[in-house]
């Protein structure tokens, strides 16, 4: 664990925003990163960028270190739990403070290393543990490391049909890469988990006075990037929305137009006397999640008026004597007359 300053690390005030440290956090992270900083110390401050954010990022993690410093946040403190659990042993049930476990199990795995259970004596193996029984003196306690958080970009149809990322993160003194994968419809800014590859605790694997190690997990945000024509509709993580120009004659009369879907082009009918601002449907024309579900595609008609150059005389006319008949579209309620307005 580094002694500096975390907020000195990301360069922020202590009164920081979420949002201020996280653009740091980025800003920093792109510059330090092994694979584009070649510089001696550059995997030494990337690992601190990486530390101080994990930190800052999570409001108890950052309370406690506001108050506390560095031992606020250390992986485990001397005869209590590691970094802010609050586990009952003995009668009654076990309560949790804070963390992502997915039941009781997981909570004593974090503690005896594999499935151990109850107090008595338990089967099962890892840094720190006895095998068979002989009861809580005869075992170690296994403390759990921090989780190691980084972010990623994903294009968009990654995002949408999944696929494979490849992740650098520390490991000791340099880098290894991890295959990740992505799964389909995955929503920006969501999070992956991927266990026991955090960091291990200081001193694990036999350290911290004879107590076990097991590593953390890696905490990955996904961001995900736009495409040139598709855009996912507010509020939902399947449907999809695409704006579709059309001509003066084509919203005037109908037509059939050639629209693109994920998959293929597709014709859709336009119906006549369409607006700006008219939505269309194609259902299951969307986003397909990793469960199957597929969301709606929703089409949006914009019309585009002809370029004036590529009127002729005639033309013009036509327009104009088709704005004579037109009645105006400006109606309605807090809508002026044409004489009550100023020049």
């Amino acid at each position: 664990m580094s002694n500096k300053d975390y907020y000195s690390v990301l360069g922020v005030k202590r009164d920081a925003t979420q949002d201020q440290i996280k653009r740091a956090y980025r800003k920093l992270a792109a510059k330090y990163h092994p694979d584009k900083n070649k510089a001696e110390d550059a995997l030494k401050r990337f690992t601190e960028i990486q530390e101080a954010y994990e930190v800052l990022c999570d409001t108890d993690k950052r309370a406690s270190y506001d108050q506390f410093g560095h031992a606020g946040v250390k992986g485990a403190a001397s005869g209590g739990s590691p970094e802010g659990w609050n586990v009952h042993f003995g009668g009654g049930t076990p309560g949790v403070g804070r963390g992502e476990y997915d039941d009781l199990g997981s909570v004593f795995d974090s503690f005896f290393g594999s499935k151990g259970r109850g107090f008595g004596g338990f089967s099962g193996s890892g840094p720190g543990v006895g095998s068979g029984g002989g009861g809580a003196a005869g075992n170690r306690a296994q403390v759990r490391g921090r989780d190691h958080r980084v972010e990623i970009q994903v294009s968009f149809m990654t995002a949408v049909r999944g696929g494979v990322e490849h992740v650098r993160v520390p490991s000791g003194e340099s880098t290894k890469t991890l295959d990740v994968t992505i799964p389909a419809g995955i929503a920006d800014g969501a999070r992956l988990r991927v266990r026991g590859e955090g960091h291990t605790p200081h001193g694990g694997g036999g350290g911290m006075g004879g107590v076990g190690g097991a590593a953390g997990d890696l905490i990955i945000t996904v961001q995900v990037g736009s495409h040139p024509l598709f855009s996912r509709v507010p509020g939902s993580n399947l449907d999809l929305s695409l704006t579709l120009p059309l001509t003066i004659t084509e919203a005037a009369l109908g037509a059939r137009v050639a629209v693109p879907t994920l998959d293929e082009a597709v014709m859709l009918t336009v119906p006549e006397q369409t607006s700006s601002g008219t939505k269309l449907r194609l259902k299951g024309k969307g986003i397909k999640d990793s469960k199957g579900t597929r969301g709606d595609l929703y089409i949006k008609a914009r019309i585009v008026p002809p370029p004036i150059e590529v009127l002729d005389d005639t033309m013009l006319q036509t327009l104009e004597k088709i704005g004579q008949v037109q009645p105006t579209p400006r109606h309605g309620t807090g809508w002026p007359s044409q004489d009550q307005a100023e020049d």
